[in-house]
């Protein structure tokens, strides 16, 4: 292979510099894939512990909270109506 020119020896840089980056991109997106993966599965994992933290904590918290304002609710009413017999009867005398 004889350089008849310089610019023959620049066309060979040329292509080796293009197939070195080629090469460079290759594995840069193989790389990518690999950690993609791993994001994927990381956030599979995130996405059922928040599911099994929402079923073992919040729920029940949450049903609790309803179960006492209702509670209270018919607790406030239970006492209305004690007052209100009360202040009838009063009323009546």
């Amino acid at each position: 292979m004889a350089f008849v020119s310089t610019t023959d020896f620049l066309f060979v840089i040329l292509a080796l510099s293009a197939a070195v980056v080629t090469i460079f991109l290759a594995a840069a997106l193989y790389h990518l894939t690999k950690v993609l993966r791993d994001v994927e599965v990381i956030t599979g994992n995130v996405r059922e512990t928040s599911e099994h933290v929402n079923k073992v904590i919040f729920r029940p918290i949450k049903l609790l909270g309803n179960l006492i304002s209702k509670t209270l609710f018919v607790s406030g009413l239970f006492c209305l109506g004690s007052k209100n017999k009360k202040g009838a009867e009063e009323e009546e005398e």
